[in-house]
């Protein structure tokens, strides 16, 4: 699996890969956060806050993408994160997301990245977790499938402050550098 900054040439195969989600799954996708309609807003070469992981064919097997916040927020990145289901349970997510974490820390000026995510997703849950997310908090019924089935909204972050240190400690802020 290769992990790689979004390209241009990746919009229409990037789209597929989004469309191809059961409408179950796509209810958790967070608002527009995977819109197809806004990927060629998403691929421009001086953002390097988009990645997507492929395999040895070349098709896009994950993506990831930090969004910086605005106003009083802008030192706070969201991450959105998306694994083809076939591919998950091989460590895809965690390695985007740990390369979309020290891009963010690194060139991206965020201080703070959060993730929300439905808190039925146990094991993304976890994963953020042992990457030194923190719960922050827990929105109640906070989401609606199409069906009107409700579901808790669960928001992780993580402080650069407080983990920059074990990233480099790791040598996790190489990561980029071997993509």
């Amino acid at each position: 699996m290769t992990i790689r900054p979004l390209e241009k040439e990746d919009g229409s195969a990037l789209q597929a890969f989004l469309q191809s989600f059961p409408s179950g799954e796509t209810a958790f996708f967070r608002g527009d956060a995977f819109a197809t309609s806004r990927i060629g807003d998403w691929i421009r070469p001086d953002d390097p806050l988009h990645f997507v992981a492929t395999d040895p064919s070349g098709t896009i097997a994950g993506y990831v993408a930090v969004t910086p916040r605005s106003g009083m927020s802008a030192h706070v990145g969201e991450i959105a994160l998306v694994v083809a289901p076939a591919q998950r349970g091989q460590g895809i997510g965690r390695a985007l997301a740990q390369t979309a974490m020290i891009a963010a820390f690194r060139g991206g000026g965020l201080e703070k990245l959060v993730v929300e995510i439905a808190a039925v997703q146990e094991r993304t849950a976890a994963m953020f977790r042992s990457m030194g997310f923190a719960p922050e908090a827990l929105l109640v019924d906070h989401l609606r499938d199409e069906a009107g089935q409700r579901y808790d909204l669960l928001v992780l972050c993580h402080h650069v402050a407080s983990g920059w240190a074990d990233i480099v400690t790791l040598g996790l802020d190489q990561a980029l550098d071997r993509t």
